[in-house]
């Protein structure tokens, strides 16, 4: 019995160690955009692509990865609620060259 006390005591001493030597998560986007464009984009994570499309669509947007089918995931990390993620979805799908543009909000695991 002494045995498991001491172990015991020794979790509860190293325990406060080893928690705070990690670094806190990365914060995940607000929310991930599906877009499919009418053309090939020749990079669409190229910098001054990604500037005009965040401009265009009033949030700051980062490429993520591509997808099967063409379209591309964008993370819209500075649109503040679903009503602000509405107005973006809407500006990009008014771009002649975005055939749609679908909203996915991540799930986020409590």
């Amino acid at each position: 019995m002494r045995y498991i006390s001491y172990g015991l005591l020794i979790m509860v001493i190293t325990l406060p160690v080893y928690s705070v030597g990690r670094a806190p998560a990365a914060e995940p986007p607000a929310a991930q955009l599906i877009v499919k464009f009418t053309t090939a984009v020749a990079d669409p994570a190229a910098a001054d692509f990604m500037r005009r499309l965040s401009r265009e669509s009033g949030a700051t947007l980062s490429y993520l990865r591509p997808m099967s089918g063409g379209a591309h995931v964008f993370a819209v990390t500075s649109a503040q609620g679903d009503i602000a993620l509405d107005e973006t979805v809407q500006r990009l799908a008014k771009r002649a060259d975005v055939v749609y543009v679908q909203k996915e909000q991540l799930a986020r695991h409590q």
